[in-house]
Formats: C-alpha cells, sequence, structure tokens
C-alpha cells in the first residue's frame, strides 16, 4: 500500500463523525492517565524516593509555549502552556534572539556561537566528541521538556492554577517543589501535564467546527526569512529558515534533545543531560543504573537531536 504525502503535510476536515470519534478515544485516554498513569507514578515515587535527590540539572528552564490560544500577534502570543524562560527560579519573557549554538566540542567547522538564522552545519570529524551542537539562552544552557513546561507554568504570575496542582501533587507524597529538578521530577512533571493537556483537550473539541476549511494557500515570497516555534512532547522545537530567489538559502533546526544532551560549549559548560550526571554515586560498578534512569527522564532521541 502506498500513503502519499505532501509537503506541509496532510490535513483532513473536520466531520462530527471524527469528532465523536476522537472525544470517545479521549475519554478512555483521560481515564487512563486517572486510574493508572498518574496512581502508578506516584507509587514509584514513593518506592524509590531516592530518585528526588538524583539526576539534578541545571536550574534553567526554557519553553516555546504550546496550543495558542489566539491568534499570533508577532513572535508572543497567549498558549495554554507558556512560553518564557526560567533562571534560577525567576521567571523572564522569551526573546529568541538570545538563542545561540556553539561548536567548540561538536563536530563541526562552521561558526560557533551563531543564531539560527546565521547558522551553518560543516562536518567535521575530526573535532570535538558529539555530532550535537550546544544550543545555549543567553550562553546559559537550557533544560527543556515536560519539568521545563511545568516550571515554565510554575512561575509564571499569571498560571496560578498550574501552581497550586503542582504543589498539591508535591503534597500528597510528601515533597517541595525544590525537589522537581530530579528524575522523579520529571516524571511528575510529564504525568500533570498529560493530565493538563488530556482535560482542556475535551474543551477543544467544543470549539472545532465541522466542515470549515482545512488548508490555505501559500505564497512563497521571493526572500525572507522566518521562524516556527512549538513544545514537541520532548520540548522546545525550533525551526529558522531563510529564503533568497525563492529558494532555500538556510534552514537551520533546534530540537528538543540538542538542547538537553548537548556538549559541552566554547565555555567549557557542560549541557544539561551531562550535568545531571555530575557527582552521581553508583551503587554497583557493573550495573549503573541510576545512569540509564537519569539520561531516560530526558526521554533522549539522539537522531532527532543531530539535525
Amino acid at each position: 500500500v502506498c500513503v502519499p504525502l505532501l509537503p506541509g503535510g496532510v490535513t483532513g476536515r473536520i466531520t462530527m463523525e471524527r469528532i465523536l470519534s476522537y472525544r470517545s478515544r479521549l475519554t478512555r485516554l483521560i481515564e487512563f492517565i486517572e486510574t493508572v498513569y498518574m496512581p502508578d507514578l506516584l507509587e514509584v515515587a514513593k518506592a524509590f524516593p531516592e530518585y528526588w535527590n538524583i539526576g539534578a540539572s541545571y536550574p534553567n528552564y526554557l519553553s516555546f509555549g504550546a496550543f495558542r490560544m489566539e491568534e499570533a500577534v508577532g513572535e508572543h502570543t497567549r498558549t495554554f502552556l507558556p512560553d518564557g524562560v526560567v533562571l534560577n527560579g525567576r521567571y523572564q519573557p522569551l526573546d529568541t534572539t538570545k538563542i545561540s549554538e556553539f561548536i567548540g566540542h561538536s563536530r563541526y567547522s562552521s561558526g560557533s556561537g551563531l543564531h539560527p538564522f546565521e547558522g551553518q552545519t560543516t562536518p567535521d570529524c575530526r573535532k570535538g566528541y558529539s555530532w550535537l551542537k550546544a544550543p545555549r539562552y543567553n550562553s546559559h544552557p537550557m533544560q527543556v521538556g515536560p519539568l521545563a513546561r511545568i516550571m515554565t507554568a510554575y512561575y509564571a504570575a499569571d498560571r496560578n492554577p498550574f501552581k497550586k496542582e503542582v504543589d498539591a501533587a508535591l503534597t500528597s507524597i510528601n515533597q517541595t517543589s525544590d525537589k522537581l529538578n530530579s528524575v522523579l521530577g520529571r516524571h511528575l512533571a510529564r504525568g500533570l501535564e498529560a493530565k493538563w493537556i488530556a482535560y482542556q483537550a475535551d474543551k477543544w473539541l467544543d470549539e472545532l467546527q465541522p466542515n470549515e476549511p482545512a488548508a490555505r494557500e501559500l505564497s512563497i515570497p521571493a526572500t525572507g526569512r522566518g521562524v516556527g516555534l512549538t513544545e514537541a512532547p520532548r520540548g522546545a522545537l525550533g525551526h529558522w529558515l531563510v529564503i533568497e530567489n525563492y529558494k532555500i538559502k538556510r534552514y537551520q533546526c533546534i530540537v528538543p534533545t540538542t538542547w538537553n544532551c548537548s556538549p559541552q560549549d566554547d565555555a567549557g559548560q557542560a549541557g544539561p543531560v551531562e550535568k545531571a550526571l555530575q557527582g552521581t554515586v553508583i551503587a554497583r560498578a557493573d550495573q549503573p543504573i541510576e545512569v540509564g534512569r537519569i539520561v531516560r527522564s530526558f526521554d533522549p532521541c539522539i537522531a532527532c537531536a543531530v539535525h
């Protein structure tokens, strides 16, 4: 069977039949989250309390925001899960001009410290120790993913409902917010946002209008540049595109695992996963299970990260 795909994706029209089918599956999903996923997470947290103290990385978090709640106005748009950065417990509005990629320890020979609009990808296997670049926000390594989205929402002034739910979940297992930067904290964040998104999706279904147009005409400019920012399940995802003479001149991606699993930058700062591994006590040298659990708490995809 051949399933053809078109550049830009394939979009089907919204029908009442599809809405009802989706709602039926969503209802079962919500039941699973409430009766299986979240209870299991809390039981695991009680069974392995030491993992609240294992796997801490930089207290720096970045989110591009997820699920737009209104039409875009420039770079900043109100989203269900807010955009922004958290540096040492302080929320700041997102400023994408502060994003750059370093290659001091990467297997590339293109310029270092460049913004993605200016970035190049020229392989050089003779240098570095990683095929990942080292993205930084204002020179800071940043965690991305469910924990970053939770922490951004937690510290954003207009997102108090999120803070209350996070605190309630932590109280139920006798933990505090300072323990979220850990292996178990990342898993708890993944479960909490699954619950939030599932409940919100049920409300969004009511807003769908059957049989409305599902695509728009696209006119490619002779020259220009653009950026697409969103949140994939693993974290902040950004694409930067430059067009000249109707053709792509430059295209750079920074995907979630590039942020999390980045190597050292030119200043010698370790990437977030590297930082989380530093100082970890291994119970058995022949079975370093702690290492695997720390790395997997970030849900890495190295294949994606080598964009």
